[in-house]
């Protein structure tokens, strides 16, 4: 199967797209892999998903629903209209129309009562990015790295001894959905290769953090009982001295305490205490 894509759809750095179709108004996150695939209109396949499905076993994604970050979907599973998969999870069966599901393996939770006829899409945000561009123009944060595998449009405060590694994709300024949108970073701070930071609900990060590889931020969420379900502002603080597994996922909002570990491939969606050691809501 060609590629097919329509209308009004957006596709971020770094997705992949290999013999799928896209319907309308549908967004494509950072670093997703969409194989073998069938996405309705208005979906929503947030960063570094894989849709991993075969040309025996195809993956049908239904209008409106909604593929948490780093979630994985197996060949031949079939995603219903509305759905919601949440963050990090391992999708290996179907999935009804209006469920939430999650875990690893994902598993129904609920149901969503709120209709979604009309809104359910990308183009409020779609129409900030538009504006902004009119009138700022500016990718990179003063000083940013010159790295063509990257990507950067980010108002950043990196402090000394700051170190980035290959490939970072780093987003989030204040003339976007949120006023508090941007990144901080503290004093001798390392940040992995092929990190994904999402900062447009604001991204603070202390001194002496190390991040791993490949981890993931994002600092945003949509208010699923609401229709339309809105960009909301989740905000993300990591304080001094903590570190992160290589392949960790961080959804806001959440406060990571100072010397806190992160175990590697974990997915943190609640707050850490100073000096826990967390393996994420699957460990």
């Amino acid at each position: 199967m060609e590629d097919r894509f329509q209308g009004g759809s957006w596709f971020r750095h770094g997705a992949v797209v290999d013999e799928s179709a896209v319907g309308r108004e549908t967004f494509v996150g950072f670093r997703v892999v969409l194989r073998h695939a069938t996405v309705g209109n208005g979906a929503q396949i947030a960063a570094r998903a894989q849709i991993l499905g075969s040309r025996e076993q195809p993956v049908r994604i239904g209008d409106g629903a909604w593929i948490g970050v780093g979630a994985r979907i197996a060949p031949g599973v079939r995603i219903g209209e509305h759905a919601i998969v949440g963050a990090g999870s391992e999708v290996h069966e179907n999935v009804g129309a209006h469920t939430i599901s999650y875990g690893r393996p994902a598993v129904a939770r609920g149901t969503i009562t709120t209709r979604f006829d009309e809104g359910d899409g990308i183009e409020g945000v779609l129409a900030i990015v538009r504006k902004r561009q009119k009138h700022d123009t500016t990718r990179l944060f003063p000083g940013g790295p010159s790295d063509p595998d990257g990507y950067f449009d980010c108002a950043a405060t990196l402090g000394q001894g700051v170190a980035i590694g290959r490939a970072a994709i780093m987003i989030g300024r204040p003339d976007g959905p949120s006023p508090d949108g941007g990144i901080t970073v503290g004093t001798r701070t390392a940040l992995g290769d092929h990190l994904v930071a999402e900062g447009g609900g604001g991204l603070a990060i202390g001194a002496d953090v190390t991040l791993g590889d490949a981890v993931t931020i994002t600092t945003s969420t949509h208010e699923h009982r609401t229709p339309g379900r809105p960009w909301t502002a989740a905000p993300v603080y990591i304080a001094t001295g903590v570190v992160v597994g290589d392949g960790a996922t961080i959804v806001g909002p959440v406060r990571i305490g100072a010397g806190a570990t992160i175990a590697p491939d974990a997915v943190v969606t609640r707050s850490v205490a100073s000096g826990e050691t967390s393996k994420g809501i699957f460990g």
